[in-house]
């Protein structure tokens, strides 16, 4: 038996179980086809990319989404020379998008909405550092568009 569970992948190193989020359960490894597209579309908005050729991991992620007459784009893409860079490039669109879909709805200035999604958007990166020298990072851009224009952090 391989200690793999039901359906679930194998890991392209060690044949232990791929978790959910593309990385081996056993050996932490990112397997190599693991979100090598990624594609996002809401409200007239859309955005792909896909795995570069140096790399195992699509290290991009990227959120687009819509909230009343706001149109939201966040993109992030992992800084390759950290640990768990497309983690951390993930959960940076995540939380900035969640953050910000509240806060326009409620009518908050796009400009201070967007501060505040990037500020927590950093705090959660900065809480899966292990260490600092164990420290993911990532880039990160965010848009706005509705009434009145458009507003970039």
């Amino acid at each position: 038996m391989d200690g793999r569970q039901g359906d679930a992948p194998a890991c392209a190193r060690c044949g232990g179980t791929v978790a959910p989020d593309g990385h081996c359960w056993d050996c932490g490894v990112a397997q190599p086809a693991f979100r090598s597209r990624v594609e996002a579309a809401a409200g007239g908005a859309a955005g792909v990319s896909d795995r570069g050729k140096r790399r195992e991991v699509n290290a991009d992620a990227m959120a687009v989404t819509t909230a009343g007459a706001w149109t939201i784009g966040v993109v992030c893409d992992g800084v390759s020379m950290s640990p768990r860079s497309e983690r951390a490039a993930r959960l940076a669109a995540e939380v900035a998008s969640g953050a910000l879909v509240p806060a326009l709805l409620a009518g908050t200035a796009p400009e201070i909405a967007l501060e505040e999604a990037t500020r927590r958007a950093g705090r959660a990166v900065a809480a899966l550092a292990v260490s600092p020298d164990e420290a993911p990072a990532c880039t990160f851009v965010a848009g706005v568009t509705g009434p009145g224009g458009l507003w970039c952090a």
